[in-house]
This record gives C-alpha cells, structure tokens and sequence, in this order.
C-alpha cells in the first residue's frame, strides 16, 4: 500500500473522518522509524579495518547502522571476530570487511511512496495513525488509549507472523 493508502483507510476506515495528508506523512514517518530493525532493511558496507582499532559504524541517514547482523572477509566467508557498540565496530584482524546492517527505513515525502516495511505492516500503520489523530485533541481519553492498545496489538500480531513465516522447517523424507 502507498502512503496515501493507508492514510484514506485509516480516515475512511477507521476514524470516518478527513485526515490531513501531511499530518498522515508525518505519523507514518513516525511509526515506521520506530519499527527499527523489525522494518527489515538492510544495507551493505565494506570496511578497510586494522586489528583491534575501533572503526565507525555507517551514519548517512537514511543508512544510519541500527543493528550489525553479518560480517564477512575479504575471501567472501563468515567472520565472527568482532564486537560492535551503538557508534563503531572492531575486529580481531586486519582486512577489509564487508559488513551487512539493519539501517533506519527511508523517509515517507510523498503519498505516493511505500513504506519500506514489511506488507503486512501497512494496515497496522493506520491504527498508528487513527492514535495520532485522536490524541492531538484527546491524550488522555479512552478512545485514543483504544487506538494505541489496537495499534500495539495488531503490530505484535504482525510481528509474530513474520517470525513465523521466517522459521526453517525440517521435513523427513521416507523412501
């Protein structure tokens, strides 16, 4: 779904009222930049690395490294001797490295685009968005409390599935 989609569902949808485009823009930017590393973008960058010396993590937004997940050597295999913080990475051995990381999903400009999530994220974005509405004029009331406890539901539903459809199933085969 686009943008634009998922704000006329959550206005049409779910709250029977108008909801500014760029107010929508805005709350999608918001929910989707919050997902993190359940967004499941993924970027690629080599480093030229000296053993033991502190090198910085990628920080170009939208790239910004959120979580390393994978770092291979120079020959193309695993290599598991590094540790990395929030900002930077070290490794075990000279070389150069190819790292691959979770990074920050793009920011939404324009109606048109898609948010870079998971599909099965878009419809649980418009509760998101129905929260942010009501919550501009009524933070404490229980109708914007109802769309945040939907909103949190329904993303952990999301969550779950993709988990799910992730997992490796082993089949026997009988001759």
């Amino acid at each position: 779904m686009t943008a634009q989609e998922i704000i006329t569902y959550a206005a049409e949808r779910l709250l029977k009222k108008a909801v500014d485009t760029m107010d929508g823009l805005g709350w999608l930017n918001d929910a989707v930049q919050s997902l993190g590393v359940d967004a499941g973008q993924f970027e690629e960058q080599a480093i030229v690395a000296a053993a033991g010396v502190w090198s910085d993590l990628p920080a170009d937004s939208p790239a910004d490294c959120l979580k390393v997940y994978e770092v291979r050597d120079g020959t193309g295999s695993d290599y598991y001797g590094w540790e990395a913080d929030r900002k930077r990475i070290r490794f075990a051995d000279d070389g150069t490295f190819t790292l691959r990381y979770y990074r920050l999903p793009a920011i939404l400009t324009d109606g048109a685009q898609v948010p870079e999530c998971p599909e099965v994220f878009h419809r649980v974005l418009a509760y998101y968005i129905a929260y942010r509405f009501e919550a501009r004029d009524f933070p404490g009331e229980n109708t914007t409390v109802a769309w945040l406890s939907e909103y949190q539901t329904r993303l952990e539903k999301a969550k779950a599935q993709l988990q799910k459809n992730a997992k490796l199933v082993n089949v026997r085969v009988w001759r």
